[in-house]
């Protein structure tokens, strides 16, 4: 492999990649201490929003996201014109945690001719025999620094449920290279980030100045599939399941009707109104989900005391005499039950107001 005898100085641009369930705050504190050693840190197009865990399981949006970064670092060398030319083999760096690693990986091995400098690694969910031997050896990227934490519990648990990851941002990578660099700390998936950190670790190495590799041919590199469960193997299939199963049922219901589907017959806990005497002024209020069968009692009256339960409109009632009335929830919106008492003492009427929601 053809290589420079001298040492070759690199453009100072470096892309962030950060991770899911994250605003990721940690681009812009990264973003400071790196312009104060003269680095031009891009955050600009680099913060794809808040990736929930539901989008990371499914497999459909973790590949668009891939797609995404080779877009974005077409734009971003388009723009970047006068800092890098990739035709001179002056390449941008990275520092991808999380979820940025996994895209990161997945992007170069997907897009030959994707071409990065400096490459740091933090939390990584990439399999532990990742290639990035073949890759540093084809002069795809110059030089590679992971950073492990060994209290890291979310990269080992990814693992076991999400086919093409692996624990490497806890047991670090299993492959080696004279241009690839690990160091073990006692962290957790997101301790990377003080920006003392930063300084001490990831500027020297960005700064560090290696020999060039030029880029040359080489034969496709297979993706790891990493070490997982026999479950996680079909979980893309139970997903499609899933998916399909609950569109089903919403074209059959409808919206409304769904969710009354689901809470018809769930019992809401009975309501007592104790009441020792008949009082000058009474109500009370609750809320309850659609669909959901309710009981309300009245207790403690005299003993000649006579109960008729009462609904002015919608809903479904056993207008009986009595103490307690069953009462089922079938419209969105308030309805108001009234009971209405008789006893030698006097006539009340107890109004009972429900707040009926959707969903439960």
């Amino acid at each position: 492999m053809e290589q420079n005898e001298n040492a070759v100085g690199q453009p100072k641009v470096v892309f962030p990649l950060h991770g899911i369930r994250t605003l990721a705050q940690w681009q812009r504190v990264f973003a400071d201490t790196a312009s104060e050693d003269g680095w031009m840190c891009r955050l600009d197009g680099w913060d794809f929003g808040r990736f929930s865990l539901w989008r990371f399981i499914n497999p459909w949006a973790r590949a668009a996201k891939v797609s995404w970064f080779r877009n974005r670092y077409r734009q971003q060398v388009r723009e970047l014109g006068e800092h890098i030319h990739i035709d001179r083999c002056e390449y941008p760096s990275v520092v991808a945690h999380s979820f940025g690693t996994l895209i990161l990986g997945n992007a170069l091995l997907k897009y030959e001719y994707l071409r990065l400098n400096k490459v740091i690694l933090c939390g990584s969910l990439l399999p532990t025999d990742f290639p990035w031997d073949r890759i540093l050896e084809r002069g795809q990227v110059q030089e590679v620094r992971n950073e492990f934490g060994i209290n890291d519990v979310w990269t080992r648990r990814c693992a076991w449920i999400v086919p093409g990851t692996g624990p490497s941002g806890t047991d670090g990578f299993s492959v080696q290279h004279p241009r690839m660099s690990q160091q073990k700390f006692r962290y957790a998936h997101s301790e990377y980030f003080d920006a003392g950190h930063m300084q001490h670790h990831w500027i020297p190495f960005l700064d560090g100045r290696t020999e060039l590799v030029r880029p040359v041919d080489g034969e496709w590199i297979n993706a790891p599939r990493g070490k997982h469960p026999i479950a996680s193997k079909y979980l893309t299939s139970i997903l499609l399941a899933v998916i399909l199963l609950f569109l089903g049922i919403l074209m059959y219901f409808g919206t409304k009707g769904l969710w009354h589907a689901f809470a018809v017959g769930r019992k809401v806990p009975p309501e007592n109104i104790g009441l020792t005497t008949i009082p000058e002024s009474y109500s009370k209020s609750w809320r309850v989900p659609v669909g959901a069968d309710f009981v309300i009692s009245l207790s403690g009256l005299p003993s000649d005391a006579v109960i008729k339960w009462s609904i002015p409109h919608c809903g479904t009632i056993d207008s009986d005499i009595g103490k307690s009335v069953r009462y089922q929830a079938t419209e969105v919106g308030r309805e108001c039950i009234s009971a209405t008492i008789d006893s030698s003492t006097g006539h009340f009427i107890v109004p009972v107001t429900f707040g009926i929601e959707e969903p439960f």
